[in-house]
């Protein structure tokens, strides 16, 4: 069984790079149920714990994670605010409030001492297999660093899905592998500015369903965001469309 899916060739159309690889088969997800995400939890954990103490290397960085950290200051405030039609006012004044705090979340995980280990950064439902038979694809951001990003990341994703919310992915990790509370509300603070930035911009040609769901991991990262740090609920995050 090879570790990657075969190549069967590349072609380049309008700009455009595609590969043709092996089919895989159907998706696993979604639909996530609570077995299949106590599953992805459970070799999540396996594969950070297989991992720890890693040191940098050519390929898997010490560095790129930080990519993810910087987002807040990069976003404009009123687009995203405009995001949520009808309440644009309630939207500003929460992030007025809110910012500062999600702001500094970012330089701090930078900042903080922990146990690295190797991370996939990019972890979701497109990328992933919760079966026998390992096969790796679609992993251009292996670095090391703090595994609450992974988690914050990840778990989000399945929640924008339509999946239970984070916290109960983040149970089943910890049955597994335990996380730093700190280091996991910082790192979800600075996943919920990346999609803060992204989400308000314009649709990219030839990726039209791409905001669509920066918008719903918006919903999802900003509100677990809030929760852990105690912030007021986001209520107008309802009325962010899909």
């Amino acid at each position: 069984m090879a570790w990657a899916p075969a190549l069967f060739g590349s072609f380049d159309v309008d700009g455009w790079h595609g590969l043709v690889l092996e089919d895989l088969g159907p998706a696993d997800v979604p639909p996530w149920t609570a077995r299949l995400v106590r599953r992805a939890a459970h070799d999540y954990a396996a594969f950070h714990r297989a991992n720890l103490g890693m040191r940098p290397t050519a390929v898997a960085t010490a560095t790129l994670w930080r990519l993810f950290t910087d987002r807040w200051p990069k976003a404009d405030l009123s687009r995203v605010a405009r995001l949520a039609r009808g309440r644009e006012d309630d939207a500003l004044e929460w992030l007025d409030v809110a910012y500062p705090q999600l702001r500094e979340a970012g330089p701090r995980l930078v900042r903080a001492r922990t146990r690295r280990t190797l991370l996939h950064v990019d972890t979701r439902s497109d990328n992933l297999r919760v079966r026998r038979g390992l096969r790796l694809f679609d992993w251009n951001f292996a670095c090391v660093g703090p595994r609450e990003l992974d988690v914050a990341a990840f778990a989000q994703s399945i929640t924008a899905e339509g999946g239970p919310p984070p916290e109960r992915f983040v149970e089943a990790y910890r049955e597994r592998l335990d996380l730093d509370d700190r280091l996991l509300r910082l790192a979800i603070s600075a996943i919920a500015g990346l999609f803060a930035q992204r989400a308000p911009e314009p649709p990219i040609p030839g990726l039209p369903r791409l905001r669509s769901i920066q918008r719903r991991q918006l919903r999802s990262s900003l509100a677990w965001a809030a929760r852990l740090n105690d912030l007021p609920e986001p209520r107008w995050l309802a009325a962010v469309p899909d």
